[in-house]
């Protein structure tokens, strides 16, 4: 089917994290399809980003201001995964997978909203886990943070004309998902419902 605007972002400037594969690069593809300037973290070629360190997410600002002279999106898009469940997650584990899940969208939204005028956006992807719950621990909790995160930061953005939004994919192959184990994609539920330990 032919997109009726297929120019639409034409001029626009966005930033999208995580973007070295899968999800990210499919997002930095699309983006780029329809007219933006699309600064693709973690891509080969492109800005390499540390989504957990201050002065990466610090320097990023300074270089789309001189380039650019502001920024129109951010897609919160870099995210890991910890396969480990209730019983055998450790605190390290949680704070490691929320650092990048929860703090890295928090720094980008912190660094970046500043260039963004009326009529921008921030996408925060999360997952269908935050919706329910799935098995591994570390990651669920992680978007249900990052969904009450993305809710905080459009109340707090909203005023000044910039849209937050999260979206919440479900099952999609990736090199990510490919290490589940079989069913681990499953939520909590439907393992319950199946009588699943």
């Amino acid at each position: 089917m032919n997109d009726p605007h297929p120019e639409r972002l034409l001029g626009k400037v966005v930033v999208v994290t995580g973007a070295a594969r899968g999800q990210g690069a499919a997002e930095a593809e699309a983006l780029t399809r329809e007219g933006a300037r699309v600064i693709a973290t973690e891509a080969p070629g492109c800005r390499r980003l540390d989504d957990t360190r201050q002065q990466d997410r610090a320097e990023l600002p300074a270089e789309l201001r001189e380039s650019y002279g502001h920024e129109h999106g951010l897609v919160n898009n870099a995210g890991i995964t910890w396969r480990a469940r209730l019983g055998d997650v450790r605190p390290e584990d949680m704070a490691r997978v929320h650092t990048v899940n929860v703090t890295g969208p928090l720094l980008g939204m912190q660094h970046l909203a500043p260039l963004m005028p009326p009529g921008s956006s921030v996408v925060n992807v999360g997952s269908s886990a935050a919706l329910t719950a799935r098995c591994p621990v570390a990651c669920t909790t992680s978007k249900w943070a990052l969904r009450g995160l993305s809710k905080a930061a459009a109340l707090e953005l909203g005023p000044r004309g910039i849209r937050v939004n999260k979206v919440h994919p479900g099952y999609i192959e990736t090199e990510m998902t490919a290490s589940a184990a079989h069913g681990g994609v499953k939520s909590v539920s439907d393992a319950l419902r199946e009588g699943a330990p």
